[in-house]
């Protein structure tokens, strides 16, 4: 398969010429585009449903829980298998087996027998399809270009996915006010399928060579890699911490803070929703244009003590504006660090490998999040304002920074 060589700092992000004439890319592009919608409609309506319709925002955190905890036990697994395996269409049968279960969920609804139970069983079977659907997106792209392109193409993708999440949820909010769940269910699935089609078609065979051996050797392989790479190692440990303080406190604060503190609606928690989404896209944009080929290592720990600032004023909400403009500014910020980072890593990894070390990065990375979110329910659970659980993050992720800047040679001094 060729791979496209041809990206320069000069030319704009969307219009770069290399990657315009990549078929492949492009089909990745559109698929990254319509799953973006699904995924930012559902998560609205699934928040909203624990938040609003069942009125248990203590169990929130659980059901986030139930999505992540699959990830655990089975994205190293997910990674052998991309390895092994067409990515893409790994990619196709878990956006496809997802559209399936929304139409399970419509069942469910129509016979009344949707319970925060019932909700908790689905979210855990959308986590056992995530398992094996991030380490294939994380390996599709680096085969499909080149490492020229990388970070420029990680910013499109990246940008235009986040340009659908400020659409995704403004479109939920209101869908919300005009029709039902089971409305909005339907549409999710719909396009959950439209977005397995588009990336089946990218069928980059080739791109992988079957392994011989077993998966476990192919996975004991791919953690002695990881293990000596200090880079690779560093960079996993700045994702245990912004998940640990990003997924309990930073997913439920909006939805909770809306209903309790300001006394909102599903439309307030969209502008919310939306705000984070146009912040990520302003990111991926600045990264885009940018393209920024030295001191990554240093940007990605800088941008913790951002975010702990950040959250710090987050703690002091008191009106919808102030939370659109720093959740504006957390997705900024999320994205500002997390592109480099991942064009970093995709640099420095062997493409055979590439699997492997997605799901080994994205499982020690996701490993505390179920923690964030039992933690962050438990406080609720004890009365502790979700304020004073975002002023606790904020404090932590500024002292990490602190410790990776003096600890983690290897990522403060990667370009």
């Amino acid at each position: 398969m060729e791979l496209e060589r041809t990206g320069t700092t000069s030319e704009a992000i969307i219009l770069e010429q290399g990657l315009k004439s990549n078929r492949k890319f492009l089909q990745l592009w559109i698929s990254s585009m319509v799953i973006g919608v699904s995924f930012s409609i559902y998560m609205l309506i699934e928040t909203w449903y624990v938040v609003d319709k069942l009125n248990l925002s203590s169990m929130l955190g659980m059901i986030l829980m139930a999505t992540t905890l699959p990830r655990i036990f089975l994205m190293i697994f997910g990674g052998v298998m991309v390895d092994r395996f067409n990515p893409s269409t790994i990619m196709s049968l878990s956006a496809g087996l997802r559209g399936f279960l929304m139409a399970c969920l419509i069942i469910a609804l129509y016979f009344d027998v949707l319970s925060i139970w019932v909700l908790f069983v689905f979210a855990l079977f959308f986590g056992i399809l995530d398992a094996f659907y991030w380490p294939a997106n994380g390996s599709v792209l680096p085969s499909i270009v080149g490492k020229n392109q990388l970070t420029r193409a990680n910013s499109i993708i990246q940008t235009t996915s986040n340009i659908t999440f400020i659409i995704g949820p403004v479109i939920a909010g209101w869908l919300l006010g005009k029709s039902s769940y089971m409305f909005l269910f339907g549409f999710t699935g719909l396009l959950l399928m439209v977005g397995a089609l588009i990336v089946f078609t990218v069928n980059n065979k080739g791109t992988k060579t079957r392994k011989s051996g077993s998966a476990w050797s192919s996975l004991k392989e791919g953690l002695i890699y990881v293990k000596n790479s200090p880079l690779l190692l560093s960079s996993m440990m700045i994702g245990i911490i912004v998940n640990l303080c990003l997924a309990g406190p930073g997913n439920m604060a909006g939805p909770i803070i809306v209903k309790d503190i300001l006394n909102g609606n599903s439309q307030d928690l969209s502008f919310i929703e939306s705000a984070i989404a146009i912040g990520m896209v302003l990111g991926g944009l600045v990264i885009g244009i940018w393209n920024p080929t030295r001191k990554r290592g240093i940007l990605s720990l800088s941008r913790l003590i951002a975010l702990g600032c950040v959250f710090i004023f987050y703690s002091q909400v008191n009106s919808l504006w102030h939370c659109i403009v720093v959740s504006m500014v957390i997705g900024f910020l999320i994205t500002a660090g997390d592109i480099p980072m991942r064009s970093l890593n995709q640099e420095k990894t062997d493409p055979d490998k590439m699997g492997r070390v997605s799901g080994i990065n994205s499982t020690i990375s996701q490993g505390l999040v179920p923690l964030s979110f039992a933690l962050t329910s438990i406080g609720l659970s004890l009365n502790i304002s979700i304020l004073t659980l975002l002023l606790v993050c904020g404090i932590t992720l500024i002292l990490y920074s602190c410790f990776g800047f003096w600890k983690f040679e290897a990522l403060r001094k990667a370009d």
